[in-house]
């Protein structure tokens, strides 16, 4: 079984009021905020708010090319329709896992010019490929974010049932883990249907 920690969105909150006051203090003075979607997302639109920087963008990355097929290389499915050249740019993720993303965006962006570029996470784990310029917490744990609550739970459910266990006990240990019921029974609905 696999051991994880819950996240709320509170814990987010305070995590992200912490990265911005690391920005903050860094004094590194973004021209633009690129989250990458679809972690960043939720990240760079409170950083957003607490840097008091409204020019935030979107750029899209992603490994697979099919269901449980990753590609060798990564490829960007929504490009950014800013000029980032002349620009001093902060990139946001919500973790730097295996970092591949991370570094992939980086890379890519740092082709178009920007007079500087950093890169943020709320979390970081030491077995990625980067190590962001900002981060709150260095962590090995796996962590389940509440953008990804749903998408966590059927995955672990449809895997767990393949290892033999029942549907009852996968959503109890679920339960256990804090995860929330409405979102319990959204699962336990779609595996029963």
């Amino acid at each position: 079984m696999v051991a994880f920690q819950v996240l709320t969105l509170e814990q987010i909150w305070d995590d992200c009021l912490k990265l911005a006051k690391k920005i903050d203090e860094s004094k590194f003075s973004p021209d633009i905020l690129i989250c990458i979607s679809r972690g960043g997302l939720v990240v760079g639109r409170f950083l957003s708010d607490m840097l008091r920087l409204s020019m935030l963008r979107v750029i899209g990355v992603e490994f697979y090319k099919g269901i449980n097929t990753r590609a060798k290389q990564p490829r960007i499915t929504q490009d950014l329709i800013e000029n980032v050249a002349k620009k001093r740019v902060l990139v946001i993720d919500d973790v730097a896992d295996t970092g591949a993303s991370l570094a992939f965006i980086k890379e890519y962006l740092l082709r178009k010019k920007p007079v500087a570029l950093k890169t943020a996470t709320l979390h970081y784990k030491p077995k990625s490929a980067i190590k962001p310029d900002f981060y709150v917490l260095e962590t090995t744990d796996w962590l389940v974010y509440p953008w990804e609550y749903f998408e966590f739970s059927y995955t672990y459910v449809q895997e767990e049932l393949e290892r033999g266990k029942t549907l009852q006990e996968i959503l109890a240990n679920l339960e256990e883990n804090l995860l929330p019921n409405k979102v319990l029974e959204k699962v336990k609905e779609e595996m029963e249907n």
